[in-house]
């Protein structure tokens, strides 16, 4: 069997042991590897990502710059997905640049990757950066912008992207958007609650409930009356919006 035969059968090897086995014995078959390769540690990190020991993820990514090879698309994924969950901002921003240096900013999952890393850090403006170099990213992008908007108290900056890209929102963008509207003014959120009817977006409870949250914040009772009409379920959350807006 030849190099390459050998280091693809390890790999499907390590690969089968962290489904079955876990991260610990998966760990144990790397370490005994003769030879490791970039598919060999991204399927380690990627193990080690799933399992939220996002720390031992980012060490692997280190020894994969350090051995002097390249990491693909996939590895900066997940090397991104774990600098977001532990706040590593130094560490991402060196990603960042590695993305661009490889020539993978057009990618536009390695770009929510970056956006949800920025927003996790508190840097809304640099998220909204990588946003707005994207052409028609994927509506978990566009999500991901207007919640961080909304996180950081920014209710007119979380309409920026909804006024501004082509991408049809979905139930849980429209979620975000009425939460942003609901500081902006009753006109701003009707005109949302319109743009939610006129592309047809399936009205389920927790839509309903910031519908009916909004128009109770901006004490247009009656319209939040009817909102709440709109389907036939309920919940504590919606009483008790209802109830706060009529005292």
């Amino acid at each position: 069997m030849g190099f390459q035969e050998d280091m693809f059968f390890s790999n499907n090897l390590l690969s089968v042991c962290a489904k079955c086995f876990g991260v610990a014995h998966a760990r144990q078959l790397f370490d005994e590897m003769p030879c490791r390769d970039v598919a060999s540690r991204t399927m380690l990190m990627s193990a080690y990502g799933k399992t939220g020991d996002h720390e031992e993820a980012l060490e692997l990514f280190d020894s994969i710059l350090s051995s002097g090879e390249f990491p693909i698309e996939f590895t900066l994924s997940i090397a991104l997905r774990s600098c977001s969950a532990l706040r590593e901002f130094n560490h991402g921003t060196g990603l960042q640049a590695i993305v661009t240096k490889s020539g993978f900013d057009s990618n536009p999952f390695l770009s929510s990757a970056l956006i949800d890393f920025y927003s996790k850090c508190g840097c809304t403006q640099e998220a909204y950066r990588v946003f707005e170099c994207m052409k028609n990213g994927p509506i978990v992008s566009w999500t991901m912008m207007v919640s961080s908007f909304v996180e950081a108290g920014s209710w007119s900056g979380a309409l920026q992207p909804y006024c501004q890209t082509g991408v049809a929102p979905n139930e849980i963008t429209f979620v975000k958007l009425l939460a942003a509207s609901s500081f902006l003014g009753l006109n701003y959120g009707k005109l949302v609650h319109a743009h939610l009817m006129m592309l047809g977006i399936e009205l389920n409870l927790v839509l309903k409930n910031a519908l009916v949250d909004k128009y109770c914040k901006r004490q247009s009772m009656e319209d939040a009356v009817k909102a709440s009409k709109l389907r036939p379920d309920y919940d504590v959350f919606l009483w008790t919006a209802v109830i706060s807006g009529f005292s």
